[in-house]
């Protein structure tokens, strides 16, 4: 009764939320010279514009992004002190520093390639900050509409409430009726495709799932957080490739193949940021959500 009471609990927090408040955000880019972190006059008056609408329910995020050229530590120095140089210009024009949520830099290993452009280019495009500004708005929305978008949150509510540790494990979420599931704890290291042993108990649910039932068919689906765009998955530095949520997912099928799961039963794809559960992505809880590895049943 106490999981039920909780679960109405967070339900009612939801609606609320959806009923009062939104978010309102939007994105700005300042570009940099080759091997520069000097504003120069453009930067400055795209700040200016930033500053002259600053209020103080506005939250910032800065990120710094380098070209190709040069060492990934080199990289991710040069990275950082770009996105410094935009954080002190927005602190000595007033803005406090409590209301900046983040300030990171990440170097070449988010490197956005467009095809259609040369080298060079595509080396100028990415030079530069990114400052994500948020906002909490009043969403105009009736309470029927929200109650209408309440089937967007996942609420698993047990069938059976009482104290088994197991109802929610993998084999039985399959034997319920779910067909996508997501499948928590399992982490990589950083910007690797590499598994953490703490992801193991994870995976074994899934083995032994596999494992009591033949017929069973999953599909692997990652996914990962932090990146602008959705056109382009993560930089895996591994393989200087930009495939991370593909060998993220990759990485869980060739754990459960090589615990004896035939390969005919398991395919595996990955999406980058494209189906993100938390947009914007304001605190790590909100990355750790969105990079994430899902379970797609085909066939039980």
């Amino acid at each position: 009764m106490a999981h039920l009471k909780i679960t109405i609990l967070v339900c009612s927090v939801l609606l609320y939320n959806l009923a009062f408040t939104q978010i309102d955000s939007s994105q700005t880019k300042l570009y940099f010279q080759f091997n520069s972190f000097k504003l120069n006059d453009l930067a400055k008056n795209n700040l200016n514009d930033l500053i002259k609408n600053d209020s103080a329910e506005i939250i910032y995020k800065i990120s710094g992004y380098t070209d190709q050229v040069g060492s990934l530590s080199y990289n991710d120095t040069l990275s950082l002190k770009r996105a410094n140089s935009v954080f002190n210009y927005l602190v000595l024009n007033g803005i406090n520093t409590k209301r900046v949520s983040e300030l990171i830099g990440f170097g070449k290993r988010r490197f956005q390639s467009y095809d259609t452009l040369s080298i060079e280019k595509n080396n100028q495009l990415n030079r530069y900050v990114s400052i994500w500004s948020f906002k909490k708005i009043e969403n105009k929305n009736s309470f029927k509409d929200t109650l209408s978008k309440i089937d967007t949150i996942r609420l698993n509510i047990p069938q059976q409430l009482g104290n088994n540790s197991k109802i929610n494990s993998f084999e039985n979420r399959v034997n319920s009726g779910d067909s996508l599931i997501i499948l928590d704890n399992v982490n990589f290291e950083k910007n690797r495709h590499i598994l953490l042993s703490k992801s193991i108990p994870a995976l074994r649910e899934v083995l032994v799932a596999l494992k009591n039932n033949d017929s069973l068919k999953i599909e692997i689906q990652g996914h990962i957080c932090c990146i602008d765009s959705n056109e382009f998955d993560g930089l895996d530095i591994d393989t200087d490739e930009r495939s991370l949520s593909l060998n993220r997912a990759r990485a869980v099928y060739d754990y459960l193949v090589s615990h004896g799961i035939h390969s005919t039963r398991l395919s595996y794809k990955g999406f980058g940021s494209k189906k993100r559960l938390v947009f914007p992505e304001l605190t790590e809880m909100d990355a750790i959500k969105n990079r994430r590895v899902e379970f797609k049943i085909l066939k039980k």
